[in-house]
């Protein structure tokens, strides 16, 4: 099932010379306290934010209780209306969670109706992508729409220095159309293998590590998003927008020429 719910960001502007109690002071540094930060840290943390889920009512109290931070300390608002806070929507599916058919939900997801002059952030919750991102990436060119796209799984990969897994596989794909369809498309897997492989037998499973530290990082960097969306596991998350400048891929093959970028079919070279 398919929800839009509204999420909101914190927008401010600060004064010259405005601390707590609006009155100037000496090196703003000298006024962060351990205690202080420990107190907000918990407090964003504690139970009582029960995650703050994007979309959600607690969400909001989680803004409500940083605006007011804001506020005590002389920060003016600027966002919707004279508010701390500004809009934006989401678009969110629901299903259950034995449901695990990759295929008809993201065909779903990639149909939806998207706003032109924005960047669309949808989430497909309890959601296994069966098959390469890139297929659902270039549903979305055809359809004029440029994407960034990830998914989460379970732990399948451990540090590059041993130890057990501790992150998913956590493929990206970043895609941009072409008006004459010989779209940008790049596919890529941080490990050396995909659980893919395994399933295949082209891989064991403890083929399923990274390239390097930097892999990794970006496997965590990239799931800690998604878990930023949503709760739910085995999520796919992708922006997707209208590119203001339509001639890109065709200003960028020309450059590249004689290499054929990635996902081309068109164009010279490899």
């Amino acid at each position: 099932m398919r929800y839009v719910t509204r999420s909101l960001a914190l927008v401010f502007a600060v004064s010259a010379g405005v601390v707590a109690g609006g009155t100037q002071a000496g090196n703003p540094i000298d006024r962060i306290r351990e205690a202080d930060l420990k107190a907000d840290m918990f407090a964003l943390a504690s139970d009582t934010m029960r995650g703050r889920e994007a979309g959600t009512l607690d969400e909001m109290a989680a803004s409500v209780w940083v605006a007011e931070r804001a506020r005590e300390i002389g920060l003016q608002p600027a966002g919707d209306n004279g508010t701390f806070f500004q809009f934006f929507p989401i678009d969110r599916f629901r299903v259950s969670a034995s449901n695990r058919i990759g295929y008809a939900m993201m065909e779903a997801a990639v149909a939806l109706p998207l706003a032109l002059d924005i960047v669309n952030p949808v989430v497909v919750e309890n959601c296994f992508p069966s098959g390469a991102l890139r297929v659902w990436a270039r549903d979305l060119c055809d359809r004029g729409f440029a994407s960034i796209m990830t998914a989460t799984s379970p732990p399948r990969a451990p540090h590059p220095s041993g130890g057990d897994p501790v992150v998913g596989t956590t493929p990206l794909c970043v895609a941009v159309p072409d008006p004459f369809g010989n779209h940008v498309i790049a596919d890529m897997a941080l490990t050396e293998a995909t659980f893919g492989d395994v399933l295949r037998g082209d891989a064991d499973e403890t083929d399923i590590r990274f390239h390097s530290v930097g892999m990794w990082a970006l496997a965590v960097a990239l799931e800690t998003m998604v878990r930023s969306m949503t709760t739910a596991s085995n999520s796919v998350l992708f922006l997707a927008w209208q590119p203001t400048f339509k001639a890109a891929v065709e200003e960028t093959s020309k450059r590249m020429d004689p290499w054929r970028m990635p996902g081309q079919t068109k164009g010279g070279g490899l």
